[in-house]
């Protein structure tokens, strides 16, 4: 049924192309290629190339990083754009991520992506924002160009935002995207402990956060929750129940005081209201923290064009947040803002798209190919 939803966006698509001004053949190959990367015959005939991919490093203020680099063969001076990863263990081996760098990469964009060690470790904080601005530096140094794109997926999306703000950085943002972003990380975090959230017209989101939220709390600070005694061992038992080895998550705990694995089982049973009143006072003690590594209060700054794009349905950073972006970013630079059912949390798919929701993706996709060609390199 997926599959099927993607290909109505391509008959949208033809449609569409009888309006010479605008190319959303593009746009819904790109689509097509994210959502069934096996659609190689499809893509093949309109106009794709061949995609080469290299391992590299990036030398950061924080030490060197892994990172990863897709050309698209036969093609000069083709613009260079920066694609973050999420928060996820595989960092930029995470197959969604890799999906989505070959798939732009084969309509022309130089794709590069760094590995950020604190997400790939299930943390945001601040001290991700230098790396994200180290690799747009070193893009545009590779291209000779004065400016790449910039786009992050999920808490990179927000974090892509800062550095994109940052007058360290800034002048050498061309555009800076962000899907299924964060504004405020304390708002956000505080959602993972009482399932609401805050619009920006006053109005409140009732919706059930998705497990994942308070494991990364936890994983994050454990000595936030656990004993000091237990909290290495709950670390650890948390990084494997994250990466989705529950039995081993399971062997480790029974290693825990009785006290830390009647915590650890309140997770694992999804039973979180003793964990809940421990995350608010969590909160509390690291505000200065996570308003570091928020956009909130930063994004006023930002000079450049902005995509903002979000699932409706995201129970882990909630859409609310883009409308506060959307708020927050100057509006001369706000280029293109979509909620859409036709996504979830940073990947094609949702209950039931209309046609029109369909189209509406379709359409941002479009706005953003255009503006990541208009910026080709020296």
């Amino acid at each position: 049924m997926r599959r099927l939803s993607i290909l109505a966006i391509t008959l949208v698509a033809a449609v569409a192309l009888y309006f010479p001004a605008r190319d959303y053949s593009e746009a819904a190959s790109v689509l097509l290629h994210i959502e069934n990367p096996q659609t190689h015959a499809f893509v093949a005939e309109i106009g794709t190339h061949a995609v080469q991919e290299r391992d590299t490093t990036l030398q950061t203020p924080g030490g060197q990083v892994r990172a990863r680099l897709y050309t698209p063969a036969n093609i000069e001076h083709a613009p260079g754009l920066v694609l973050v990863h999420g928060v996820h263990y595989l960092g930029i081996d995470e197959p969604r991520l890799v999906n989505f760098a070959r798939a732009l990469s084969s309509h022309g964009i130089v794709v590069f992506t760094p590995e950020v060690p604190a997400l790939a470790d299930y943390t945001v904080d601040a001290n991700s924002v230098p790396i994200i601005g180290a690799s747009v530096l070193d893009l545009s140094r590779q291209l000779s160009t004065p400016r790449v794109g910039l786009m992050g997926l999920s808490f990179a999306g927000g974090l892509s935002l800062i550095a994109a703000a940052d007058p360290r950085f800034s002048p050498h943002v061309a555009y800076v995207a962000a899907i299924g972003a964060h504004d405020d990380l304390y708002r956000v975090l505080r959602f993972f402990a009482t399932d609401e959230i805050a619009a920006p017209d006053g109005t409140v989101l009732h919706m059930e956060a998705h497990e994942y939220g308070p494991l990364v709390v936890a994983y994050s600070q454990p000595e936030d929750f656990f004993s000091a005694s237990d909290a290495p061992r709950a670390r650890q038992a948390l990084r494997l129940l994250l990466e989705e080895h529950g039995k081993e998550s399971e062997a480790v705990t029974r290693t825990l005081s009785p006290a830390g694995q009647k915590l650890m089982q309140a997770l694992y049973q999804k039973h979180r209201s003793q964990f809940d009143t421990m995350m608010l006072a969590h909160l509390e003690t690291h505000q200065a923290a996570i308003a570091a590594a928020s956009p909130a209060g930063k994004v006023e700054n930002i000079r450049c064009p902005v995509f903002l794009l979000h699932g409706a349905g995201d129970n882990v950073i909630p859409p609310t947040e883009t409308l506060w972006l959307a708020r927050e970013i100057p509006a001369q630079y706000l280029r293109a803002v979509l909620i859409s059912p036709a996504i979830s949390h940073v990947e094609i798919g949702g209950p039931g798209p209309s046609l029109a929701d369909k189209l509406a993706l379709l359409h941002w996709m479009e706005q953003f190919l255009t503006e990541a060609k208009e910026h080709p390199s020296d």
